[in-house]
């Protein structure tokens, strides 16, 4: 029982600390579908109780969710980071490409992380950086079919990668996400359809 040079009782902790975090994870999982059900045209509320999640599960300095509107992805909401940080973001819309995070999800499609942006020679929200000092940031679409009509990011103010476990719970939240982008969609299209 246990890893090379782990004792039982290190096993046991190692299994108890395991336990406390899934559970942890289920319980955030939760409230997410329960904002879910209780949203009806409020994205808002619903990418706020998200990225609250994501933030705090993912011991992230920051996070932000953007919806694409358009043909640009733009920020719907944002966590942590300083008020000049976020009135930056938001005033800056995202297309698909090399030069940004989210524009790398929104080409490819899949979760991207970025280990260190100082040394990515392709990255170029170099404002961004300088004013929310972040160094890794991660990525996840959310998918309608095979279209990126969000994405999560996080981001660390150190160069400390986002283990398998983080994405896993992110790119879950981002599932959620997408599900309340339709469920709004669907709504105002039927109330359209009343008038």
């Amino acid at each position: 029982m246990g890893g090379p040079g782990m004792t039982v009782d290190q096993r046991i902790e190692q299994l108890e600390r395991d336990l406390a975090e899934a559970i942890e994870r289920q319980a955030a999982t939760s409230q997410v579908l329960e904002a879910i059900g209780h949203s009806e045209a409020e994205l808002d509320s619903v990418f706020e109780t998200v990225l609250r999640q994501a933030v705090r599960l993912c011991r992230a300095d920051a996070g932000l969710i953007y919806v694409l509107d358009g043909g640009a992805y733009r920020v719907a909401v944002a966590i942590g980071g300083s008020p000049e940080y976020r009135d930056y973001v938001r005033s800056v819309p995202i297309v698909a490409g090399l030069g940004t995070l989210v524009g790398r999800v929104g080409r490819e499609r899949r979760t991207v992380q970025i280990r260190d942006v100082l040394a990515d020679r392709d990255y170029r929200m170099h404002r961004a950086r300088e004013l929310g000092g972040f160094r890794t940031i991660f990525g996840v679409p959310m998918l309608e079919g095979d279209r990126v009509i969000g994405v999560i990011t996080l981001w660390r103010e150190q160069v400390a990668p986002f283990d398998a476990r983080t994405i896993e719970l992110v790119t879950t939240f981002a599932a959620q996400g997408a599900i309340a982008i339709g469920n709004v969609e669907l709504l105002l299209a039927l109330r359209r359809r009343e008038r």
